[in-house]
């Protein structure tokens, strides 16, 4: 089973940035990062560019976090269609429909579709709606930290 963060927002809206401040990651892949309470590492399995940037269609990206071992993924995404890739919802049924529970969803900017909708699998733990406009990459991560238990 594994659980999935997400950071999804419009283009040019600071996924990336959050995700690297949350995480130290500066490259996609799996890295050690302090989770859950009691703080405990874990390998975690994190994509710092939004998925559809990158050209990663959701089997592939279902593929990369199972293959990779990890029991968590932070995941960057964009709300619409981009590079023929789907929208965000697309890739949220495919990561419940191959098991994996999302444990959170952080929309940077205004109030999204995800937060209006949430998905609703039983491990759902929250969303978290970041305003980028006012926010740096540091406090949005500082917000996830605190609600998604990261460190």
């Amino acid at each position: 089973m594994v659980d999935v963060f997400l950071v999804v927002a419009n283009g040019a809206a600071g996924k990336s940035a959050t995700i690297r401040a949350l995480t130290g990651a500066r490259v996609r892949g799996a890295i050690n990062v302090e989770i859950g309470t009691p703080r405990i590492v874990r390998p975690v399995w994190v994509e710092i560019r939004s998925l559809q940037e990158v050209s990663i269609n959701e089997q592939i990206a279902v593929d990369n976090i199972l293959n990779s071992g990890c029991g968590v993924a932070i995941i960057a995404m964009r709300y619409g269609q981009f590079r023929n890739c789907n929208p965000a919802q697309s890739y949220i049924n495919a990561f419940e429909t191959a098991g994996m529970t999302i444990r959170g969803v952080c929309e940077i900017g205004p109030i999204g579709p995800i937060a209006t909708n949430p998905p609703m699998g039983a491990g759902f733990h929250q969303v978290v709606p970041v305003q980028g406009a006012n926010t740096s990459a540091n406090q949005r991560a500082a917000v996830l930290r605190s609600a998604w238990s990261i460190t």
